[in-house]
């Protein structure tokens, strides 16, 4: 009787443990995430100071979400959404594309070393929604 009665505790002394730790590293987790979105959106602040237009672009150098003034400036249209669209679409000539496709390429690898550099200005030319070419920075 008194053996069962000890197994028992033990078994729910285990499960509490496990649920304990199992709680600690997801609420660890989740403070983790609200840190780095806390980072990033105030670094996203920042650049919206200094920038005309900040465009956040997937891995496929797609437009992550709807950027309005980046809309504005490439379609002339109130409302156009452009978010999926490759930022290459608005680049009139090859030869910025290619540069563009090669810079980011570089920053991507660049930012799989500890403390790498990831920022690099690069001047290249859009065309807005009238057909005029806008060079950009």
């Amino acid at each position: 009787f008194y053996g069962r009665q000890v197994w028992y505790i033990v078994s729910v002394l285990a499960v509490a443990a496990f649920a304990n730790k199992t709680t600690v590293v997801e609420a660890k987790s989740e403070a983790e995430r609200a840190n780095l979105h806390g980072e990033r959106s105030s670094f996203r602040d920042l650049l919206e100071l200094v920038c005309d237009v900040v465009a956040p672009l997937d891995e496929a150098l797609k437009l992550t979400e709807h950027t309005s003034r980046l809309s504005a400036m490439v379609t002339f249209r109130k409302g156009a959404s452009i978010r999926g669209m490759r930022m290459q679409d608005f680049m009139p000539e090859d030869g910025d594309k290619k540069a563009f496709e090669d810079c980011m390429s570089s920053l991507s690898e660049a930012s799989q070393g500890a403390g790498a550099a990831m920022s690099r200005v690069l001047h290249s030319k859009l065309r807005d929604g009238l057909g005029n070419v806008i060079s950009v920075e």
